[in-house]
Order: structure tokens, then sequence, then C-alpha cells
């Protein structure tokens, strides 16, 4: 009898997992997209045991059975209406709490986000050590709470122990639940991600962000593979986040950076730092001398970076001459900026009224 390969075994597992659905979606190590997954259940509701089903499969073990509790009676307690007297730190596996970090969720406090906390239980004592959300904690007593929902671990006593072992067992314990949920186990979520549970969440930003890249062909990825991708999100947000002079509103100049980039480069994907740095052009400029360019500057720029070459060769242009006549490098945006800048002044003809450079350098290498 032929032995089968662990990953045959889980090729195998996977396809007869996707068999029953209509609408295919991704199964792999990395993620199994549940969008997709979604559209086949009414109302986009999935249950979890399904979900189950498809990690079990990827993992190697097809045969998930969702009535196994092996571990249901040992999981951690839950106390309601726990008092905040009984609530402590233990420095060891909390070292720091911030009060401007305190501060900032107070400012977008919402009692409708379900909080329970998460502790240990010391083992001599009656009270509860905070492993896990203690800034959430202490903004729930700046606006008035004196009992808690928690959730908490608890350590059998050893007879004969010390309160010197008995701590140190319970900070041991403490720290491997710590590091489990902040380090070792955790997706971090990445910006990509977060955009897009922003907008399917209906959250301003996001879905204006999205409205002004659907409506200039502009496609936010994950990784950006075709003409008109961008897959820097953090850039995309910072051209966003420029504001008008006048009216100080965000997304302003988006969108005519977003068209000025597609007309620019129409079979290329969209380079995230000219991108920022056509935007800066537009803002710092209206800033600075309180008018907005007109359309014609947008033709006589495209011009000047066609005729150089494709965005990155640009980037790659002018980052080569910044450090060859500073000796080093700044942030890629500063450069970009700058040198688009100074070529501008130096290559056009039209006497365009700019913002100023964050630094100014001869550029003798565009001198040809």
């Amino acid at each position: 009898m032929l032995r089968m390969s662990p990953q045959k075994q889980k090729e195998l597992a996977v396809e007869e997992f996707l068999d029953q659905y209509e609408i295919k979606f991704e199964v792999v190590d990395a993620a199994i997209d549940l969008r997709t997954m979604g559209k086949n259940y009414e109302n986009n509701l999935i249950p979890l045991t399904d979900i189950a089903k498809g990690i079990s499969a990827q993992l190697g073990s097809p045969n998930f059975n969702p009535n196994k509790i092996a571990y249901w009676d040992n999981q951690p307690k839950i106390m309601l209406d726990c008092p905040i007297d009984k609530l402590m730190i233990h420095p060891a596996f909390q070292r720091d709490v911030s009060p401007k970090g305190v501060g900032k969720i107070c400012q977008s406090y919402d009692n409708d986000i379900p909080g329970v906390v998460k502790c240990i239980k010391h083992p001599l004592f009656d009270v509860f050590c905070l492993w896990e959300d203690h800034h959430t904690t202490q903004t729930r007593i700046q606006v008035g709470f004196t009992k808690f929902h928690i959730q908490y671990t608890e350590l059998e006593p050893i007879e004969g122990e010390t309160e010197e072992q008995a701590t140190k067992r319970m900070i041991q314990k403490a720290g491997e639940m710590f590091l489990q949920a902040n380090w070792k186990n955790k997706r971090l979520l990445e910006r990509y991600d977060r955009h897009m549970v922003s907008v399917e969440t209906f959250q301003k930003k996001a879905c204006a962000i999205q409205k002004i890249a659907d409506a200039c062909d502009v496609n936010i990825k994950r990784a950006s593979k075709n003409a008109g991708d961008v897959s820097h999100v953090k850039h995309v947000y910072d051209v966003y986040e420029l504001k008008d002079p006048f009216t100080h509103q965000q997304g302003t100049y988006m969108p005519r950076t977003l068209q000025f980039m597609r007309s620019c480069y129409p079979k290329q994907k969209v380079d995230p730092i000219i991108m920022l740095c056509v935007g800066k052009i537009f803002a710092t400029t209206h800033l600075e001398t309180m008018e907005s360019l007109p359309p014609e500057f947008e033709d006589d720029l495209m011009q000047l970076l066609r005729s150089i070459g494709s965005a990155k060769r640009i980037q790659e242009l002018i980052k080569a001459s910044y450090k060859k006549h500073f000796g080093g490098k700044a942030a890629d945006p500063i450069m970009v900026y700058s040198g688009l800048i100074n070529l501008l002044n130096k290559k056009s003809t039209k006497g365009w009224m700019l913002g100023a450079p964050n630094t100014y350098w001869p550029m003798e290498e565009f001198d040809v």
C-alpha cells in the first residue's frame, strides 16, 4: 500500500472540505478567506464549527469533532461584579501604566463594547491580579465603574508553600499567559486588514478613502500586482489626511492625486511614495501660497515624470542624487518630495509658484 505524504493528505482534506461549497474560497496556512466563504451562507453568518473544520483540514486533522470537550472543566472561571478592592496589579507582569494611554481610551470610550478583565487569583489571598486589560480597566474606573466582570485562572494552593513561593508561581503563570496572548501566538492586524475591516464595519474615514479610491480606479490591495494597485495602506491614509488650509477638511487632495497617478502611469502599479509626494505638492503649495495649482500644472508635471521614466526609476534617481550630495539618506518621502520640487523648479519653464522643499540640492545628475 502506497503511503501518502502529509502534504498530499492536507491537500485532499482541504479539497474534501471545499467540496460542500458552491462558491469556492482560499484555504491556506496563512488565512482562510472568510469574506468569500460567507457568500455560501444566509445573511453571511458562518457557524464557528464550519470554520473549525476548515482549520482542521489545513492543519492535517480532518476528523474534527465539535463535541470534544476535554478542556471544559479546567478553563478559567468567571466572576460577575467583582468589587474593585479585590483587583490588584503585580508589577512583575504589568510593568507600567500610561496615563496618556488611558486618556486616549477615555476619549473614544464605548460602553457597548464587552469587557471581561483577565486575571490570575493569588494562591494565598482572596485577590485577583490583572495580567491583561489594565488600561481599559483604568478607563472604566475613570468613568465611574466600581465592579468588574472578570475571568480568572486559579492556582491550587500547595501545602507548606511560603508566600514568596506562591507569589513566584503566580508570576510565572501570569507571565506565560501574557506572552502567549500578546506576543507568541498573536496575529497582528496588518494595515490592509485594518482598512478592510474598517470599510466592512462602516467606519467613516475608511469608507471615504475606499470610495475615493474606487472612483479613481485605484485598488487597495494586500500586495500590488496589477496596474492601479496600491499596497502601502499607510501612505494612502497619509494622502487622505492632507488638510485644506481654509476648511481644514481631510480628503481634499486625494481624488486629484490618485487621478494624476492613474493618468501618468496607466499601465503601472501606483507607486506609494510618488503618490504621497504629489499629494504633498498640491497640499503644501495651497498652504504656503494660498492658491491651488491649476490643471495645467498636472500636464507639466506629467511630462517631466514621463521624460525621466517609471515612478520606481524616478525614486531611485532622486534618492541616489540626494545620497551623493549629502553623503547619506533621509526618509524616502522627504527625499522624493524635495527632489520633485527641486526638479520642477529646475526643469519647468512655466514658473510655478510651489511650496518649499524640505531641503535643496542642485541635482546636477538631471542636467543632461
